[in-house]
């Protein structure tokens, strides 16, 4: 039988650092082409295989929001 483990990432940082766009990467995507404001937060869960094994990880990742961003009357979103 193959074991399982399970793992939160939670991306907490300043504004405008990548939090969303390593998110992204994480999941296998590509990066995004232009800025966009997270408004609020994201979630994503990948199942991760670990190499020549049957071993699984399912790693939930959490792109949170700066709560100055939520208040700033700047920001569009």
């Amino acid at each position: 039988l193959a074991s399982a483990s399970a793992v939160k990432v939670v991306l907490r940082g300043a504004r405008r650092t990548g939090k969303t766009a390593l998110s992204l990467r994480l999941q296998g995507k590509p990066f995004p082409t232009e800025y966009v404001p997270t408004t609020e937060i994201q979630t994503a869960s990948i199942n991760w295989t670990y190499k020549n094994t049957d071993d699984r990880i399912r790693v939930e990742i959490w792109d949170t929001v700066d709560t100055v961003l939520a208040d700033d009357p700047t920001i569009v979103g």
